[in-house]
């Protein structure tokens, strides 16, 4: 596997965190904080917090009018706990670029060039502007070509977002890219195809691995767990933060009314069959394009994959094995897998 990087220390693919106590899941709608408590690497002994965005401007806006400071200085007093620590950041899709191309394969200086070249005509702007990181794919044709996958992101913006943590005492050591993120969620690459899923409550991301190396992402239509949600306030005629706490109450295990649950069930029933109609449209989709067979693993990570009864309808609509980034034995409430990708950022993966 190929790698380069022309902003140290950003966007480090597969970088070693092995020193880094504190991930930052950077989110459209809310960044999550996770400490891993210091001789104890399990996601059972975390300090953790979550600051909502209020933010209705395209992201990149509102960095750039110094939103994101504005927010982390408004929460001073809680993240005061985290100032001291190096902290490890992953990124929100809105502020990163995938690109994929087939290159000739040659050495490290000569293969970077050929990228930023490539990625200065896609982004339309001068190689200058920009930071990326890019990996290849082992196999070459007959050709001697290879494809080559980059993440790639504004130069300024990454800046904005480095001098705006910074304004709260918080030092951000790297940076990665959601897709590269998910990467580390499977351990050391190993042979055969892999999936993981970020089921998040506003967004859903597929990324698929093979020997380790991910080669096809894909953001999933209409299959985010909001949906749920919105059924369910609709059918129950209450509001969001009251329909949210009923499904805590689920996950919890105290008694409920039958309706409700019924209710909930019947619509959980009906996110995962439209989940696992896109999921298999998608694995379907990538085995044409790239000719694998089945699947060796999948790998279910965020908020989604931590609903009441989530994984027992998900067990029923995949024949694939499937194993979850957080531990259900551990976080009886769903809201504990919001920590996943921030944890995920603190030692490199999780399972």
């Amino acid at each position: 596997m190929s790698v380069v990087s022309d902003l140290m220390p950003l966007f480090n693919f597969r970088k070693s965190l092995a020193m880094t106590r504190l991930g930052v899941d950077f989110q459209r709608t809310q960044l999550v904080f996770a400490e891993r408590s210091v001789g104890d690497r399990s996601n059972a002994a975390l300090n953790g917090h979550v600051i909502p965005i209020p933010c209705e401007l395209p992201l990149d806006r509102w960095i750039e009018s110094g939103g994101l400071k504005q927010v982390l200085q408004q929460n001073r007093r809680p993240l005061s706990q985290f100032r001291q620590d190096c902290m490890c950041c992953v990124l929100p899709h809105e502020l990163t670029r995938m690109y994929s191309a087939r290159l000739p394969q040659t050495g490290g200086a000569e293969m970077r060039s050929l990228v930023g070249e490539e990625l200065s005509d896609f982004m339309s702007v001068s190689v200058d502007e920009l930071t990326y990181d890019y990996w290849a794919e082992p196999e070459t044709d007959d050709e001697g070509m290879v494809t080559v996958h980059a993440v790639v992101a504004s130069r300024a913006l990454i800046n904005q977002v480095l001098r705006q943590f910074r304004s709260v005492g918080l030092r951000c050591a790297t940076m990665d890219s959601r897709t590269t993120c998910l990467s580390r969620l499977i351990g050391e690459p190993v042979e055969g195809v892999r999936a993981v899923i970020e089921w998040a409550a506003d967004d859903v991301t597929m990324v698929m691995f093979r020997d380790g190396i991910p080669f096809y992402t894909r953001r999933l239509r209409d299959s985010h767990w909001e949906l749920l949600v919105d059924e369910l306030i609709d059918e129950w005629k209450i509001s969001r933060k009251d329909c949210e706490t009923i499904i805590r109450r689920l996950g919890k295990g105290p008694e409920v009314s039958r309706s409700l649950l019924s209710n909930y069930q019947e619509c959980v029933e009906a996110l995962v069959v439209r989940f696992a109609e896109e999921v298999q449209r998608t694995l379907n989709f990538a085995r044409q394009k790239s000719h694998f067979g089945a699947i060796d693993r999948l790998v279910m990570t965020g908020s989604g994959s931590g609903l009441p009864l989530i994984r027992e309808e998900l067990g029923r609509a995949f024949s694939e094995p499937i194993a979850y980034a957080s531990d259900a034995d551990l976080h009886r409430a769903f809201s504990a897998s919001e920590f996943d990708l921030a944890v995920a950022m603190t030692n490199g993966r999780i399972r």
